[in-house]
């Protein structure tokens, strides 16, 4: 069976996840398509550091295509009329991504949280916040004061979307905190330990919430 993937799209403001040799991470998203070029948003990470850049600098990125699932191509990062641009590959260079990843998408749903509980102990209530991005792998929220990197955690998970509503727990890593502006914290979380029917149901809906976003600016224009 061919790893090439085929009739993939590519849209504005669609997200590309962006590898560099050295396996730093960073997201990105099309503003326009020109010349052949993908002009794109300045790369970030996952701390809100802007990724180091410099014409012709190789990349591997990673998109979800509606059709096809996850998808990937080699490509070259270069500078088009003072812009940041991804060269568009060819339609043979795009495969599918057959290895496991888990692939971030920004959006806001409803997430609670509460201490692990030593045995025969109720569990400390956090708080409900909203998040910031999700994968299958894990998430990051906006909280106004720090949680200790390294701490357990138990939590639950609105996916609500035009056609169903649930809601999923999982048991989760905090991995860091980045205080950012108005005196918050993004505070980034691992999925630890998670069914993976409910995994399963977190990367459908990420899927869906792109899906969403592509149908609502199809045909708007950036230019």
């Amino acid at each position: 069976m061919s790893d090439q993937a085929q009739d993939v799209e590519f849209w504005n403001n669609q997200l590309f996840e962006l590898h560099t040799y050295d396996k730093e991470v960073y997201m990105t998203q099309i503003m326009a398509d020109v010349n052949d070029l993908f002009i794109i948003q300045h790369p970030v990470n996952n701390n809100n550091t802007f990724m180091p850049v410099s014409d012709g600098f190789p990349i591997t990125v990673y998109f979800h295509d509606q059709q096809q699932g996850l998808c990937t191509f080699d490509s070259t990062l270069c500078l088009y009329k003072n812009k940041l641009a991804v060269v568009r590959p060819s339609k043979n260079a795009i495969k599918k991504a057959h290895r496991r990843r888990f692939f971030r998408v920004p959006v806001e749903t409803e997430l609670s949280l509460s201490a692990v509980a030593a045995a025969q102990e109720e569990a400390e209530p956090y708080g409900t916040y909203l998040t910031h991005d999700l994968s299958g792998g894990g998430l990051s929220f906006l909280c106004p004061h720090k949680l200790e990197e390294g701490e357990l955690v138990t939590g639950e998970l609105k996916l609500e979307t035009s056609r169903s509503q649930k809601s999923v727990a999982f048991i989760g890593k905090i991995l860091n905190n980045v205080k950012i502006k108005n005196k918050r914290y993004k505070i980034s979380l691992e999925f630890t330990a998670v069914k993976e029917a409910v995994r399963s149901d977190i990367i459908r809906f990420c899927n869906f919430k792109q899906i969403e976003l592509r149908n609502k600016l199809r045909g708007y224009s950036f230019e």
